[in-house]
């Protein structure tokens, strides 16, 4: 649009043309909105990843929470740059929305995964318990959002529209997120913890005098 009122301007040096109306001054602060609402999101993921691995006391659970929120965000940014879409106002709120459903979900399965578990049980039959008990409601309440956001694509506004759709994908890539990313995820930071601290259990007793372990002490004694 600049480059056709530069023509324009330059063919007419003696008039001053500028461009006015509702739809204009709201595309130039969209542009502000949709940057802003794109930090924020980025800083909501660190946030939220940090919040969660502090309510279940892991440092485990932090990445892999930030990890499967991360997913549908990238899979719905995807699709867009495949249907050859940029960022629209719309759009960055329907992914900080999906953002926040998915992330609903992946809490629900940790939170079961972790009252299945314990100290020194193999987290993956914790993950697996945790998936055929919780797993189907997962399942199901994600199918019922996102055909209830899918059926706003139907709308007559544009933006509406964008949002209606895109967060029924972003939705489905939570799901997808939660049980195939989140459960091997999870689960090999759990099995990296456990491992970890079994060594610091195990490392012997250092006596303050020598450098032999106190039970070797003893039995020199």
């Amino acid at each position: 649009m600049n480059d056709r009122l530069n023509a324009v301007r330059a063919r007419h040096p003696g008039y001053t043309i500028e461009t006015t109306g509702l739809a204009v001054i709201a595309a130039r602060n969209s542009a502000g909105m949709i940057d802003t609402l794109n930090r924020a999101l980025t800083v909501e993921f660190v946030f939220v990843a940090a919040f969660v691995g502090l309510a279940f006391r892991s440092f485990a659970v932090a990445p892999a929470a930030l990890l499967v929120g991360i997913f549908p965000v990238l899979a719905a940014g995807a699709v867009l740059q495949l249907l050859g879409s940029g960022l629209q106002f719309a759009s960055v709120v329907a992914l900080m929305v999906s953002f926040g459903l998915g992330l609903s979900a992946t809490i629900h399965f940790l939170n079961r995964m972790w009252r299945e578990g314990g100290r020194d049980r193999d987290p993956a039959i914790a993950v697996e318990r945790a998936t055929v008990l919780i797993g189907p409601a997962l399942i199901l309440t994600t199918f019922v959002l996102a055909c209830g956001l899918a059926t706003l694509s139907f709308s007559a506004l544009p933006a509406l529209r964008v949002f209606g759709w895109l967060s029924a994908v972003a939705m489905l890539a939570a799901l997808v997120g939660d049980l195939l990313i989140l459960r091997p995820t999870i689960t090999y930071l759990m099995r990296l913890g456990y491992a970890w601290s079994s060594r610091r259990r195990r490392r012997p007793l250092e006596s303050p005098t020598t450098d032999k372990p106190i039970g070797e002490i003893h039995d020199n004694a």
